[in-house]
């Protein structure tokens, strides 16, 4: 018995036996409730918490992006334990993110309120000093995640603005080009003719393009591009009327930053009289979206 006493021991202080630690049980106090901050950039803190207490945030938004950090104080040893609010399942974990600190990107899934758990390592829950810094601060995009995808009017000369900076990297198949940084989600419904959606004017980094039908995790690729102007990108497709098609804006590798997307239709092949379409007799589909005007004179109607 000394003998096999002897080598757990050692297998322990020599790592032949290794123990992982995981997430900590939900049996903390609560110290706080903060009101989930609403703007990118914005954020609540406490400069005094203890392992073994936890801060209740209210109201998060599922599909916003939330970093929560005990990173830059260095008073011990942190864990990091994300829970519903009042218990059950717990949704996030992290240990030693930044030296023996913890942070977590945290995207919920439900919208509601949540725990943030702060433990000494080991799982340690003394309410007892020191204290520790602990911020959240929300970090995303509104539309970061697909389920989010904010809705656009297809028409001409219109300019969104928006930023992948701090977004997630969603797992999306493969549509001309890859997808493996930060992206941003928008729908636009079909109109029946040629679309094109660009980055080329006011985006300051290598960005792509990717094109969908179906539903978010369920997609089917239409189109993507990198690179159509200089490191921008150009997306044109023939797209069916009542359609929705969802455009990823990411980056190329893992650039990710602020863009411009907007939209354009100045390949439509039929858009001046010198050019039109021989018509034979059946149906045709077709839009006027970002075509000029010829001042051609009054017939019946101006």
């Amino acid at each position: 018995m000394k003998k096999i006493f002897l080598f757990f021991v050692t297998a322990i202080c020599f790592g032949i036996i290794n123990t992982s630690y995981s997430q900590c049980a939900y049996d903390n106090t609560i110290f706080l409730t903060w009101t989930a901050p609403p703007n990118i950039g914005d954020q609540v803190s406490t400069t005094c918490n203890y392992s073994g207490e936890y801060n209740r945030v209210t109201g998060m938004t599922a599909g916003y992006k939330y970093r929560i950090s005990t990173c830059g104080d260095p008073d011990f040893d942190t864990q990091l334990t994300i829970y519903p609010a009042g218990g059950g399942a717990n949704v996030g974990y992290n240990d030693d993110f930044c030296s023996t600190q913890s942070q977590i990107d945290f995207v919920p899934t439900t919208s509601g309120n949540y725990d943030i758990l702060l433990d000494r390592f080991f799982c340690i829950n003394d309410n007892a000093p020191p204290c520790m810094t602990m911020v959240v601060e929300r970090i995303g995009p509104v539309n970061d995640l697909c389920a989010n995808a904010i809705p656009l009017t297809y028409s001409c000369g219109t300019v969104t603005s928006g930023t992948t900076q701090n977004a997630t990297t969603e797992s999306v198949p493969v549509c001309v080009t890859s997808s493996t940084s930060p992206g941003v989600w928008y729908t636009v419904t079909g109109t029946g003719g040629a679309m094109i959606a660009e980055t080329c004017t006011g985006t300051t980094f290598d960005s792509k393009i990717s094109v969908y039908t179906g539903s978010c995790g369920a997609f089917t690729c239409v189109t993507g591009n990198d690179d159509a102007c200089g490191l921008q990108s150009r997306v044109k497709w023939s797209s069916t009327f009542g359609t929705t098609y969802y455009i990823l804006v990411h980056g190329f590798g893992s650039a990710s930053g602020p863009f411009n997307l907007s939209f354009d239709n100045t390949e439509m092949t039929n858009q001046a009289c010198t050019s039109p379409i021989i018509v034979t007799a059946g149906a045709y589909t077709g839009n006027t979206i970002c075509t000029d005007n010829d001042n051609a004179p009054t017939c019946v109607t101006g």
